[in-house]
């Protein structure tokens, strides 16, 4: 289920979506591995995976992008997911059958979707949209995933690859902020595309080049990280009129804030950074940071007592959506799982 009501109660008639089925087969994986009593968790994360190999894989390869009449389109961002969600359905399972998905998506991504400028098209399908990081950056975090999880070389030296093309394409040394649009050769798109940047994904790489850095000792990222870090905790962390500090949605490549909404998703990156950070550079203060902003989370996010959770905040802190999107739900489970790993 793509969505939730105010009121906790399904959106009926939505059709089931391939990233909501990879990101919560990963979130009630989790679950299980955090402890969740029983065995509800496990089996609600089988049964999540298996929408995805029974429901949603099309008959020419790899798997569509939902169950509805209009969801044929193979699209990369939602591959990632599927390739992440395998490697972790074998950690939490301990089958390696799901390793056989892992590389079904994988080969899938390199035979048809690989683009001859670098990196992997949008979708299989014609788009006319600009390229982005963002499906590279989560296919590199499968790939970490993947290495971790089987320990074989070969994920590795894959992620090195999506590394090559974040030092090269996505990660600009002039301002130390994060490229998020480009044009079909990599280069940044112009006007506003180009110039937006959201602090969120910032922190997300951080985290991402520290785990690689962790398992290749690639020192070509350190100095990127520091300025991404740097760069986000300068001009994307600031503190609001109800006393919470909060990532906002977006700013320019000089700084200057382009939506001062505060969403879920990077305020559980910004928990994930600091962790990170103090896994590697042993920063106390950093895994303070990551404690004190996960709570924060829970009061304002998770603050209405019913166990649901909102999405958007504006400015003025009045909640900007009605209905509760069921995929940020592996952003709160990844983060809680890296306070549960710890420094």
């Amino acid at each position: 289920m793509s969505g939730l009501s105010a009121s906790g109660e399904p959106l009926i008639g939505q059709p089931r979506m391939l990233l909501v089925q990879a990101r919560l087969a990963y979130s009630f994986a989790v679950a299980h591995k955090l402890g969740a009593p029983g065995d509800w968790a496990l089996k609600a994360a089988k049964d999540a995976f298996a929408v995805i190999v029974d429901a949603l894989r099309s008959a020419d390869g790899g798997f569509r992008q939902s169950t509805g009449p209009e969801g044929a389109t193979r699209d990369f961002y939602d591959h990632a997911f599927v390739a992440f969600a395998s490697a972790w359905m074998e950690h939490v399972t301990g089958d390696a059958g799901y390793r056989s998905v892992l590389r079904e998506t994988i080969a899938f991504l390199d035979d048809r979707m690989a683009h001859p400028a670098g990196g992997y098209r949008e979708r299989l399908e014609p788009s006319a949209g600009p390229r982005r990081q963002n499906p590279h950056m989560h296919l590199l975090e499968a790939l970490l995933a993947a290495c971790r999880v089987t320990g074989e070389a070969e994920w590795l030296l894959r992620a090195r690859g999506i590394v090559d093309l974040f030092l090269a394409h996505f990660f600009d040394a002039r301002t130390g902020s994060l490229i998020e649009f480009m044009t079909e050769d990599l280069a940044p798109c112009p006007g506003e595309k180009g110039d937006w940047r959201e602090p969120g994904h910032h922190f997300e790489w951080v985290w991402l080049l520290l785990e690689y850095h962790g398992l290749s000792a690639d020192d070509r990222v350190l100095a990127p990280i520091e300025r991404l870090y740097a760069s986000a905790m300068q001009h994307g962390v600031r503190g609001f009129a109800d006393g919470r500090v909060g990532v906002i949605e977006a700013m320019s490549a000089a700084g200057d804030p382009l939506s001062l909404d505060r969403l879920l998703w990077p305020q559980t990156e910004y928990v994930k950074a600091e962790i990170a950070r103090a896994r590697h550079f042993g920063d106390g203060d950093a895994a303070k940071r990551a404690e004190r902003h996960f709570t924060e989370i829970r009061e304002l996010f998770f603050g209405n007592g019913a166990l649901l959770w909102a999405n958007r905040f504006g400015p003025d802190g009045g909640s900007r959506e009605d209905i509760v999107p069921t995929r940020v739900l592996y952003h709160v489970a990844f983060a809680a799982a890296e306070l549960e790993r710890g420094a």
